[in-house]
C-alpha cells in the first residue's frame, strides 16, 4: 500500500505502510513556494543508501530558469521570446565539448 502525505504546498512525501517494520525503498520530499511552484526536492533512496537534492530557481515572471542537482547546475532554461524556452543540459554540453576538443 502506498500513502501520499501533503502539507500545504511545503512538502509531499510517499511511503509504503505494509507493516510497522517495513523499510521504505524511497522517500521523496518536495518543497513549494507561495505560488505553488516546485522549489526543491530531496530523494532518500534506502536501497542504494543515497540522498539526492535538486533546487529549482524561477525568474520574476515565474519561468523556471535553473536546476541544480546535488550542488551541480544541470539545466539552464533560456527564455527565447517570452513564449518558448530552450532547455540546456549543462552536463551533456560539457561532455560534448570535451569530446570535440579531444578530437583536435
Amino acid at each position: 500500500m502506498s500513502e501520499y502525505l501533503y502539507n500545504n504546498y511545503t512538502s509531499t512525501t510517499q511511503r509504503d505502510e505494509d507493516s510497522p517494520s517495513t523499510i521504505v525503498d524511497e522517500l521523496r520530499e518536495c518543497e513549494y513556494d507561495k505560488l505553488g511552484r516546485l522549489t526543491e526536492t530531496n530523494i532518500s533512496d534506502n536501497v542504494s543508501n543515497s540522498i539526492s537534492n535538486t533546487v529549482y530557481t524561477y525568474d520574476k515572471v515565474g519561468n523556471r530558469v535553473k536546476e541544480v542537482k546535488d550542488g551541480k547546475t544541470t539545466f539552464y532554461y533560456i527564455i527565447l521570446d517570452g513564449k518558448r524556452y530552450l532547455n540546456v543540459n549543462i552536463e551533456k554540453f560539457l561532455s560534448d565539448l570535451e569530446d570535440e576538443m579531444n578530437n583536435y
